[in-house]
């Protein structure tokens, strides 16, 4: 029943709900009116229950019921002092702090006053250091004093003590104050010293007195009063923190799991211990959507804890991939000999060694074994490359591809695992383990040209990993390849007919000389994903507009705001503000005049370079005017230089300034790109439309990767970012960033994920 339920005073008094899921787990949740007792009750009832269920009968601790006779019950007379809790439309959020951020936090907050704080002192003090500040941030700037309440068990504080296992609601309150005017109290050290001074005054003064009505009656009437004046904010405080509550065994094994859900009142914080019982931290916080829309993107609560955590143990890590065969795919028609030569085009030519991976899960077919599926795609794959013939076969010095349907390569692999836990957290690390070979592979320039992954997980969903020699394809010719494939495996594949002149339209250039690339440094970046919901773009668009951009795309806006928070992670770690070049691949097939057919295939692409040089051009709405005038001027001037006969000189001089801007120590260059408006959530192989979508990235930092994100037309927006560590640190704590993306959040769509995944 609702935890504010009137029966709480009446009975009955103590409620469990036992909860069965489909998988044979159980949640088993317990009500007790706190009108008898108070945590420790709870925790005193569940250990006797768990003790009984065990058969331990001898070693059960019998609760104490003789409270009363320390504190006698009165006869209420005159109207008694309740605190009033504030009831609102709020917003309730889960934070976890591991055992090591602990430590690192109380090493944070000592000081000499406190030289050793305890874990709840220290976990206090950073969530009330953060909630002052969303406090101040939401007033407009302007401090209020502001009052914390902690309950206490007073078991051991009363004179005399009462035994350990005495049942009752045997607590009171103690409070700690700052004051607006005194900054050093916004300090967490000095947070902690009030938190210190406030429960060594209530140990010294308050308890000894506990036996008496008026002092109990006194301190919930202030903790009320307080609660109710515009001048001070308050929050609340509840620990079960060393509660023993992971050691409760009904005789089914100790739980995964456990949390008190927080009743709707603002303002209140319930902290327990984790799982590993390692001396980490969770706890629950009810805020109003404002301060908390503030508090949840504070950097330095989230320099320690980690938003709402998955309770899954992150076994991906250990999922292992076994390759089951490896098959030669042939075009299921020979080529006719008169198409037996391909010719590269020259955008092809000077594209990048390097195979363009994408990766569609999809979840299982009722009724459909590995071994369909698996025949399913190879035979459909078949019939595609009959069209898309240059896919099977071999790229000959850089000029031509012989089209000797040499076939493209499918691999089938088995992951041992669900797909669901694979979807939980996505990791870089672990998608690329779907890949059939690294990215950067001097393959790429020979062959295959084109290879198929198919990973089948135990749940029976898969994951179809797709890689594409860059030589022949840009990410919208492997959109084209997608929509045939995946209308022949639905029975229509004339629907899509891919287009082939590009040679004719930029004629290939005989190389004398080595032909000019970027060399990106290679690196191990730090690779995260952060996802733009649909729902806050119309925010992040409206922010990014201006009088010279006032409708800003939705790329235009996330590619601003992510480069703009890069940038001060770049001046945060170097001390020193640089010019900041972001270079975009841009699709050239409408722009070019005369345009190209849509589905026409090769690298069609070119490169625009959006700059800043002043400080001030680093706002979100500054930045989007400079890739808007980056993308005018390359559709107004450069473009049309791509049919010129010096093409060529053209594209070598961007290579060579793009390569010496790179290696330049006073600029910080950015590569983007993206793949959003692609359709890739369309494909469908006849096996239904894929789950997630996304594009692994390769071993080169300060690269972006923009996709469309899962859900249809919502219209958000995944970026994969490729960052330093030390660029990284700074770069995913950015409060603007965060404003308007979700770092990492699952896939799975929590309501309607089925556990068979």
């Amino acid at each position: 029943m609702e935890m504010e339920s009137r029966k709480a005073g009446t009975g009955p008094f103590f409620l469990v709900q036992a909860s069965f899921f489909d998988c044979g787990g159980l949640a088993i949740g317990t009500c007790l009116s706190h009108k008898l007792g108070d945590a420790t009750t709870v925790r005193l009832i569940l250990k006797y229950w768990s003790a009984i269920a065990l058969g331990h009968h001898d070693h059960a601790d019998i609760p104490c019921l003789d409270s009363a006779s320390q504190f006698p019950p009165r006869d209420f007379s005159i109207p008694y002092s309740s605190a009033v809790l504030e009831r609102t439309r709020t917003v309730t959020r889960r934070f976890v702090l591991d055992a090591w951020k602990i430590a690192a936090l109380k090493a944070k907050v000592s000081s000499a006053s406190v030289p050793k704080p305890t874990r709840v002192e220290a976990v206090s003090a950073l969530i009330w250091r953060s909630a002052m500040a969303a406090w101040r941030s939401s007033n407009k700037g302007i401090a209020k004093k502001s009052m914390l309440t902690h309950t206490v068990n007073i078991r051991k504080l009363a004179e005399p003590p009462l035994p350990e296992n005495s049942m009752g609601n045997l607590i009171a309150f103690w409070s700690a104050r700052t004051d607006e005017k005194l900054e050093s109290q916004r300090d967490m050290k000095g947070l902690v010293v009030e938190l210190r001074k406030g429960k060594k005054k209530f140990s010294e003064n308050e308890a000894r007195r506990l036996g008496i009505l008026e002092v109990i009656s006194g301190l919930i009437k202030e903790a009320g009063e307080t609660r109710g004046r515009d001048d001070t904010n308050s929050l609340i405080f509840t620990s079960l923190c060393n509660f023993g509550l992971y050691e409760t065994d009904f005789g089914w094994g100790k739980p995964m799991w456990v949390t008190v859900p927080n009743p709707s009142h603002k303002n209140l914080v319930t902290m327990m211990d984790t799982r590993d019982g390692d001396g980490g931290v969770e706890f629950w916080l009810c805020l109003s959507e404002e301060d908390m829309a503030l508090f949840e993107r504070d950097p330095q609560l989230l320099e320690f804890a980690s938003p709402n955590p998955s309770l899954i143990p992150n076994t991906a890590a250990k999922m292992k991939v076994e390759i089951i065969k490896t098959e030669i795919i042939k075009p299921s028609s020979p080529t006719p000999p008169h198409l037996k030569t391909f010719k590269l085009c020259l955008l092809d030519q000077l594209a990048p060694v390097a195979y363009g991976p994408l990766v569609f899960f999809y979840q299982a077919k009722n009724n459909i074994t590995v071994q369909q599926t698996s025949q399913h795609l190879k035979k459909s794959l078949s019939d595609t490359l009959t069209r898309f013939y240059p896919l099977a076969g071999t790229i000959k010095d850089n000029s031509i591809v012989e089209c000797n349907d040499d076939g493209a390569h499918f691999i089938q692999a088995r992951v041992h695992g669900l797909l669901s836990t694979y979807l939980q957290k996505p990791n870089s690390e672990l998608l690329h383990r779907l890949l059939p070979m690294e990215i950067e592979s001097p393959k790429a320039a020979t062959g295959p040209i084109l290879l198929i992954q198919a990973n089948f997980f135990d749940c029976g969903g898969f994951a179809i990993a797709i890689f594409f020699s860059h030589k022949l394809a840009d990410a919208s010719t492997v959109g084209i390849f997608l929509k045939g494939w995946s209308a022949t495996a639905l029975g229509h594949g004339d629907k899509v007919v891919p287009v082939f002149n590009a040679a004719s339209e930029f004629p290939p250039r005989e190389f004398s000389t080595q032909r000019p690339a970027v060399v990106l440094e290679k690196a191990k970046p730090v690779v995260k994903r952060f996802v733009f919901d649909g729902s806050k773009m119309a925010m992040l668009k409206s922010k990014a507009a201006s009088l010279s951009v006032p409708q800003p795309t939705r790329v235009e806006a996330v590619f601003a705001v992510i480069w703009r928070s890069i940038i001060a992670a770049w001046k945060s770690n170097s001390g020193v503000s640089k010019h900041s070049v972001l270079a975009q691949s841009v699709n050239i097939r409408k722009l070019i005049d005369p345009p190209l057919e849509e589905n026409c295939t090769g690298n069609l692409v070119g490169y625009l370079a959006a700059k800043t040089e002043k400080e001030s051009e680093t706002e979100v709405r500054n930045l989007v005017a400079q890739i808007r005038k980056s993308k005018k001027e390359f559709a107004e001037n450069q473009v049309k230089r791509f049919r010129d006969k010096n093409a060529f000189e053209m594209l070598c001089e961007y290579f060579k300034e793009a390569g010496d801007m790179i290696r330049r120590d006073d600029i910080n260059f950015l590569i983007t790109t993206s793949l959003c408006n692609l359709g890739l959530y369309e494909t469908d192989f006849g096996l239904g439309k894929p789950l997630w979508v996304t594009i692994p990235t390769g071993s080169s930092k300060n690269i972006v990767a923009l996709i469309d994100t899962s859900g249809g037309g919502g219209g958000g927006i995944e970026a994969w970012v490729c960052l330093s560590e030390e660029d990284m640190a700074v770069f995913e704590r950015d409060p603007e960033l965060l404003g308007f993306a979700t770092p990492n959040p699952s896939v799975l769509d929590p309501v309607k994920w089925r556990s068979a995944l």
